[in-house]
């Protein structure tokens, strides 16, 4: 049958049948025989015969051509994944979640690490609580967070303590948005020491960053980020906070491996 699709595209594209021979490799009584199967499985005309043997198409035609389009496509990529599967090359897609912090911090060393694998790795940059929450409800097999794990279906791997320091100056505080986990440690410091009058809501901890080397705004960061000239005042041990590697089990053979890697990383 799918013979039979293949030539009725490329009548359709060509108009004719002896052209349409000539692209297939085939003689053109098997092209005409390929067409009445298909109109007789399809139980309608797709061509009608024209002037100087070219053939005009059908309204059942205009609408069969596109489905026709796909039923080749999808059988090349059948045919391409078992070639791929049966020479060892099928890669698994492996999805994986980091916070700014660990983007920065963690994955440069992880993502070369990990090319190594057979997967075929993306990489997503969330806040901590939209990440717990993507890992969670599967859209994310592996992320780094900044947060306390209270749900019970996640599996943690502590991975470090992370130090937070006050960095810059002038009045301009420049916020996380509420879920980074930097934004809890922000909100208990404004508790201690009253609300901030001026502050920027910024959601990259990038752009954070260069505003702080332009010398503009004060926030609450981690100390492994920031460059040697910005400024920082100390916290104390209660501005720590743990960074976690979440996923959900159990993980197959692929997941396992990715699993291993990171825990030898770090």
């Amino acid at each position: 049958m799918l013979q039979y699709i293949q030539s009725f595209v490329t009548v359709y594209q060509v108009r004719s049948f002896t052209k349409a021979a000539d692209q297939l490799f085939i003689s053109q009584p098997s092209v005409s025989a390929h067409i009445k199967h298909l109109e007789a499985a399809l139980g309608v005309d797709l061509f009608t015969r024209g002037k100087k043997s070219e053939v005009q198409r059908t309204a059942a035609a205009d609408l069969f051509y596109p489905q026709a389009q796909k039923l080749l496509a999808d059988w090349q990529q059948a045919q391409k994944f078992f070639a791929m599967r049966e020479n060892n090359t099928v890669k698994a897609d492996i999805k994986v979640g980091a916070s700014h912090f660990s983007a920065l911090t963690l994955l440069p060393q992880l993502i070369p690490a990990l090319s190594r694998l057979p997967i075929q790795l993306t990489v997503e940059m969330r806040n901590s609580h939209d990440l717990m929450q993507q890992v969670a409800q599967g859209t994310v097999d592996f992320a780094f967070v900044e947060q306390p794990v209270m749900d019970s279906s996640l599996s943690v791997v502590p991975l470090m303590t992370d130090q937070l320091v006050l960095a810059g100056s002038g009045d301009t505080w420049l916020l996380r948005e509420v879920g980074a986990s930097a934004r809890a440690h922000m909100e208990r410091y404004f508790a201690q020491h009253g609300l901030p009058d001026n502050y920027l809501t910024i959601t990259s901890t990038d752009v954070m960053l260069a505003l702080l080397q332009a010398g503009f705004g004060k926030t609450i960061i981690s100390q492994k980020l920031i460059a040697e000239h910005i400024p920082y005042v100390p916290l104390d041990e209660s501005f720590q906070r743990p960074v976690n590697l979440i996923y959900r089990a159990p993980l197959d053979t692929s997941k396992t491996s990715v699993l291993a890697m990171i825990k030898d990383l770090y």
